[in-house]
Parts: structure tokens; C-alpha cells; sequence
């Protein structure tokens, strides 16, 4: 799969967007592919929370 490239005036690339969000995901910059999703590190904690809660006990 092949990810866009949009150069910014300040000489950075969009690699990607994050799906939850939609802000740009730099070139360079750590990102997450879940089951088919794009999702940046500002969103992995909301994004694992969900997608875990089906396993959720209290004790």
C-alpha cells in the first residue's frame, strides 16, 4: 500500500492521516496500523480502550 507524500511549505511530508482524529501523520513520525486503521499516538490510548473493552473485569 502505498501512502500519499504532500509536501508542506516548511519541507515536511504527510505520510498519512490518523483515521480517529484526521490530523496528518508526518513523515518520520510513529503511527499505529490496527486492523486495517491509521492511528496516531495522541489517539492509542482512546483507540485501545475501546477496542479492548469487550475484555473488561472489575475485580
Amino acid at each position: 500500500m502505498k501512502l500519499p507524500k504532500v509536501r508542506e511549505a516548511d519541507g515536511t511530508r504527510t505520510a498519512a492521516w490518523c483515521d480517529r482524529c484526521g490530523e496528518e501523520i508526518y513523515e518520520g513520525t510513529d503511527f499505529y496500523r490496527v486492523n486495517g486503521e491509521t492511528v496516531c499516538e495522541d489517539c492509542l490510548c482512546d483507540y485501545a480502550r475501546e477496542l479492548l473493552a469487550p475484555y473488561r473485569q472489575k475485580a
